[in-house]
């Protein structure tokens, strides 16, 4: 059409004829752009730029003589009625036009209020319209010395900004900023202007994307830490996605249907879908799982409430264990069908009989519909492949459909044993030619292709040799793709599934560039849980040799990172087959069937110096080396500037020295802290970095970076704290017994036996997490030395969740970490008395020493009031924390260091090291109040002489509460102002009902 009303209108049209080509396959015929590629010659990749300005200036002139050929046709079109107004926008439209128009224009007001616009005007800017660099910031049009400013573009411009964006800001919260920038006198808009307002807009954009950000994460908050949100929300985006490629109509469908619906009377079995690999059993299942709703609320009625559960097994962790998935089904049926379960079973039996008595709770406006698919992805645990936890009979408003290979495990023979009706069965097998080639051309209307008739043959001959459904899909890609004028022959069209994988890859690699598509299908495959769009692309640019490939015409320049491009053709060119998963509120790509993973392996992570090399890679971006600016030596695959490398070469040129300094680049990858922090004043507010938790211990234990294994994670506070705080101990224990067995360090197993002596307590209060394993890990610290890192990670860091320091510990290194508990659960100080010092001897026993008698033994300011009262000395403390855990007399003194917190800390010490003097003239009363940073009253036991641990008249007297089922009270600490007048003591108390403590003032 456009070619016809160019010729009527008399142009020039033997470049539109040479550039482009007619094709038969599209529906209707139509032309095509040659590639720039195979017209430039001397441009061998599409999407590299060329290696010198010798094509840029003819592919200049082309593209603008074709641009006014098509505006003056297409007007000429729309004004005699034979184009639409919506086809000859297509052509009129310039590139930032439909931008706008795809970003704000077809948008939500909800979705609008997460975008922010920038507006940026530039003062007179058409007084320095000749100046060439002036050409970066307006469309110019003329040749010297007639240079002007595009008049038609810069109308667009101002309709752009002054109409369309205005309409958008009327309608929605769209965050809009202005600014207007003045140029030089002489030298226009110079780059020091322009980096000025770079440097303005860097600052606002930062500012904006925070409260954005912010505003999104609170949303989200209260389903952070849900394991069983995060389970129905992976497997809910992979129904999503599974569901969405459903192509085959096919009788399965209808008789799952059948079954489906509630029925009267005779027993209900599950339903089992049998078929080999790539027979779209996980697809049909999809299907039912989305339809099944709708299904049941139109038979049962629109007061009706259907519950659908759906898992795709082995797709998740919880879903691969018999355990775990049974757990997640039972909380979730516990959730719907609101049943309250005061604490799940342990025992697999009984979580198994729970689930059957939560199968009964279905009901006809309630019915039940349960979707397995894979049965042979569980693993082996408690003879999960054994099936003795399906149940053969389920309730009359149940249904369980299962789905399985028909020869792996010996599954599908278990099941004819437990369900006999072969009704019961369905058995999907492949289809026949004819319905592929149906299908074939049915996919290809659908994005307005066909195949001519010679073409047909091809794909007859394919389908001769193999129907399977995910083969019809894989030609279907490479199909769509030809064109009438190009040969095809019978090597165009592979005869199996693997091979047409392998051909897809390939394809990519010709389209994207061999080492960027082998690298970045290689980290998406051996990714533990798959890697986010942005990880991906934050990994390939720490990649050298992704980076060499696609800087190997240009010099590389600061920041070094992969053009989003890339990324994206390489998304679209898999569309289908590298599909998003939701874990932890990451969108993540992953392989939509095993079998694609299976080939990536094949082809891409077969060699084991590439191997390590990646997972080293990956293990430094979740260890965040890379972050912060640092940069990250680029080698160029060139022997010369590889030369230039040497640093022990004492001849190396000015240039080369010059290119030495710029050999490293930042690489932009973002920190990797373990959780990152809402409010630095609120530390235990956070969200947990699970990208971090899942990934970088399997990479590290794969690429052989032992140091960065145990002293990045295992005995990282950090690491060891959130775990807990987020309730995974046990994987916490899993975690160093799978690092013991990688390094053998006798220290990991010593930690984890540690850990498991304080389970109970650290899972109750995790801030005490600190304290436990500084008092558990002083004494042996000299024969474990590597638990030294792990110390000062607890001193560095554990005082943000707890004030209890032991800078030194009383327990002998023979000590069993049962012995001494820090905290009891059982017992609790409701009081503590003071006993009367009259003797010298036990004054010196009891007291640290002081150097002048005259003194009092303790730093007074400015945390404790002392006051002399005829003769007695009383020391009041604003905080005391005691981290010790027992008060051994005859051994030991305590020596006590104020901190300029207000905090004063406990340091114990032999009596024998030095010895002192004290005048037994004065008596001394002392009342202590032993507590944490919660104001938790601990249960203190004391020794006397060594002779095991009981109250002693020699010491303080201990009085024993009950238990305090209720959450520990935490009252504010005293300020300096409310602090007790002198001769008054301070002591908390336990009410007779259990009641709070109170602050008792008691006169002297």
């Amino acid at each position: 059409m456009i070619l016809d009303a160019a010729i009527e209108a008399k142009m020039e049209t033997k470049l539109l004829e040479e550039w482009y080509c007619r094709d038969e396959n599209s529906v209707p015929a139509a032309y095509y752009l040659r590639p720039k590629s195979e017209m430039l010659r001397s441009n061998k990749n599409a999407m590299q730029p060329p290696a010198n300005a010798e094509n840029e200036k003819p592919w200049q002139e082309i593209s603008d003589e074709i641009k006014t050929i098509f505006k003056a046709a297409v007007k000429l079109l729309h004004e005699k009625g034979k184009m639409k107004h919506s086809q000859a926008k297509r052509y009129l439209f310039s590139a930032i036009e439909d931008e706008f128009d795809f970003a704000l224009g077809k948008q939500t007001p909800a979705f609008l209020k997460k975008c922010v616009c920038y507006i940026r005007k530039i003062a007179n800017i058409e007084r320095f319209v000749k100046i060439p660099e002036m050409g970066k910031y307006m469309d110019i049009t003329g040749a010297e010395p007639r240079i002007i400013r595009d008049p038609e573009a810069q109308e667009k411009l101002i309709k752009l900004r002054d109409e369309f964006i205005p309409t958008i800001v009327a309608s929605s919260n769209l965050r809009v900023y202005t600014s207007v920038t003045h140029c030089d006198m002489k030298l226009g808009y110079s780059q020091e202007i322009e980096n000025h307002y770079i440097e303005g807009l860097g600052k606002q954009f930062y500012e904006d994307m925070i409260d954005i950000i912010q505003a999104t994460v609170q949303q989200n908050f209260d389903t952070e830490t849900d394991t069983l949100y995060d389970e129905i929300l992976q497997h809910s985006s992979l129904c999503k996605t599974y569901a969405s490629f459903y192509e085959y109509k096919c009788e399965a469908l209808n008789i799952v249907h059948k079954y489906i619906l509630p029925s009267k009377t005779g027993h209900i079995n599950p339903l089992i879908i049998y078929g080999g690999p790539c027979t779209g059993k996980t697809l049909l299942l999809a299907e039912v799982a989305k339809k099944a709703y709708g299904w049941l609320h139109e038979d049962t009625g629109p007061e009706s409430d259907p519950v659908v559960v759906v898992r795709f097994l082995g797709m998740t962790d919880m879903s691969t264990d018999l355990r775990t998935l049974l757990l997640s089904v039972c909380e979730q049926l516990a959730v719907n069908y609101r049943c309250l379960v005061q604490s799940y079973p342990k025992k697999i039996h009984d979580l198994r009989d729970l689930f059957i008595n939560l199968l009964n709770e279905s009901s006809l406006q309630r019915p039940l519909v349960i979707i397995f698919d894979s049965l042979e992805q569980l693993s082996e645990n408690d003879d999960a492949r054994k099936l003795w936890w399906l149940p053969a009979h389920l309730p009359r408003f149940v249904r369980i459909v299962l789905s399985t290979l028909p020869n792996k495990h010996g599954i599908l023979q278990k099941l004819r044993c437990l369900i006999h009706d072969d009704d019961n069965y369905i058995e999907l097998i492949p289809r026949d030619r004819k319905m592929c080639s149906q299908v074939l051309k049915h996919q290809l209307l659908r994005v307005k292709r066909k195949v001519t008739s010679g073409q047909q043959i091809y794909v007859n001959n394919a389908f001769s040799k193999c129907t399977l459904p995910m083969f019809v899909n894989l030609t279907f890609r490479e199909v769509r793709h030809w064109r009438s004028h190009k040969d095809v022959d019978e090597s165009s069209l592979c005869v199996t599934v693997h091979e047409s994988i392998e051909q897809l890859f390939w394809s990519l690699e010709k389209k994207c560039g061999q080492k960027l598509v082998s690298r970045a299908l290689g980290y998406i495959t051996m990714a533990k849980m798959g890697l986010s769009e942005m990880e991906l692309e934050d990994v390939l640019a720490l990649d050298n040799s992704v980076m060499n490939e696609l800087n190997e015409n240009t010099r590389p320049s600061n920041p070094l990172r992969v053009p989003y491009l890339y990324i994206a053709r390489l998304k679209e060119g898999l569309s289908g087959y590298l599909i998003e998963r939701h874990v932890k509120n990451v969108t993540l790509l992953v392989w939509a069937n095993r079998h694609l993973q299976l080939i990536a392996q094949k082809l891409y992570l077969q060699d084991d110096s590439s191997l390590r090399e990646m997972h080293t890679i990956l293990a430094d971006y979740f260890l965040g080396v890379w972050s912060g600016g640092r940069r990250k030596a680029f080698c160029l695959e060139d022997p010369y500037l590889n030369g230039c490398l040497d640093l022990d070469s004492r001849s190396l040129l000015e240039e080369e020295k010059h290119f030495l300094e710029q050999a490293s680049f930042d690489r932009q990858a973002p920190d990797q802290p373990w959780v990152f922090q809402c409010n630095p004043l609120e530390p235990d507010i956070f969200f947990v970095n699970h990208r971090k938790m899942s990934e970088l211990l399997y990479h590290l234990t794969r690429c052989g970076k032992t140091d960065d294994l145990l002293y990045g994670i295992i005995m990282n506070f950090s690491w060891l704290y959130t775990m807990i705080k987020i309730g995974q101990f046990d994987k916490v224990l899993s975690d160093i017994e799978l690092a013991y067995n990688y390094s053998q360090e006798k220290e990991l197993k010593f930690l984890a036996s540690t850990l498991r002596s304080i389970k109970t307590k650290v899972i109750a209060f995790p801030g005490s997490l600190s304290a436990e394993l500084q008092q558990r890990l002083l004494p042996v610290v000299s024969s474990l030395p590597k638990l030294r890192h792990l110390l000062l990670e607890c001193d560095k860091d554990g005082p943000k969740y707890c004030s209890i320091v032991p800078l030194h510990s009383s327990m002998d290194v023979t000590y069993s970490p049962e012995r001494l508990p820090l905290s009891s659960s059982h017992l609790h100080v409701t009081e503590i008395l003071p006993w009367r010092l009259g003797s010298w001897q036990e004054w010196r026993d009891l007291l640290p020493r002081c150097g002048d008698p005259s003194r009092p033994p303790f730093q007074t300011e400015p945390y404790q009031r002392w006051t002399r009262c005829k003769r007695r000395l009383y020391p009041f403390f604003s905080f005391f924390y005691h981290g010790i855990g027992r008060i051994n007399i005859t051994l030991t003194d305590y020596r006590f260091y104020s901190h300029e917190q207000g905090k004063c800390f406990a340091v114990e010490r032999n009596v024998r090291e030095s010895p002192w003097t004290c005048s037994n003239t004065r008596n001394y009363y002392l009342r202590i109040l032993i507590c944490d940073i919660t104001w938790l009253i601990y249960d203190v036991t004391f020794s006397f002489n060594g002779e095991g641990y009981r109250p002693s008249k020699s010491c303080y007297v201990v009085s024993r509460g009950h238990p305090r089922p209720a959450k520990p009270w935490a009252p504010r600490p005293q300020s300096s102002r409310s602090r007790p007048a002198p001769g008054r003591e301070v002591e908390l108390l336990e009410g007779p009902n259990g009641q709070s403590p109170q602050q008792m003032v008691t006169k002297k």
